[in-house]
């Protein structure tokens, strides 16, 4: 549901469905002397993103995406209701390096933006994010943040930890007592 007003489309409502859960957004666009602004808000509950054999991914939050003549933003706050992510192993097929793919050049290079896009997101793995693959089958938790701004590289804070796993290596299934990977910049 939206309106259009001269220049501004107002959103009502915007609903997508997925297979499981669902996502809404609502807000603002503008298109005015050639240049666009916006103030959108989307909420997702319980949305499955990833629905793979091997990778399976539902969330919940909120996000805002904000342009203006002065920035363009994008912050949210998501946790993972539910991940069951697998990482292919080392016996997968992969294409040998001298394979050309007839018709497939190299991707364009995109020109700068005039207004680099600034992230502020924050991830909860939530209380059931499980990985497996490369050895390893893991339970995790924690929360990561991801800034960026003003074209510099990502920044990442927060802490990622084992909450139970093991760990094949050796001819040995070795149980993880203490997992822990710290982010703190770059």
């Amino acid at each position: 549901q939206a309106h259009l007003t001269g220049d501004q489309l107002q959103l009502q409502k915007l609903a997508f469905d997925g297979a499981q859960g669902r996502a809404q957004a609502d807000g603002w666009i503008r298109y005015a002397a050639n240049e666009a602004t916006m103030q959108l808000k989307l909420t997702a509950d319980k949305l499955e993103m990833l629905s793979r054999p091997d990778r399976l991914l539902v969330i919940s939050g909120t996000s805002s995406l904000t342009r203006d003549a002065r920035h363009f933003q994008l912050d949210g706050k998501f946790r993972a209701d539910r991940a069951n992510i697998e990482l292919a192993g080392a016996d997968t097929p992969t294409l040998s390096d001298d394979v050309v793919i007839v018709g497939k050049g190299k991707a364009p290079v995109k020109a700068a933006q005039d207004m680099p896009l600034n992230i502020d997101v924050e991830a909860d793995l939530g209380d059931n994010f499980k990985l497996k693959g490369k050895g390893l089958d893991a339970e995790l938790a924690g929360t990561l943040r991801i800034r960026v701004a003003d074209r510099r590289p990502p920044r990442a804070s927060g802490s990622i930890r084992v909450v139970s796993g093991t760990y094949a290596a050796y001819g040995q299934k070795l149980s993880i007592e203490r997992g822990v990977i710290n982010f703190t910049g770059a």
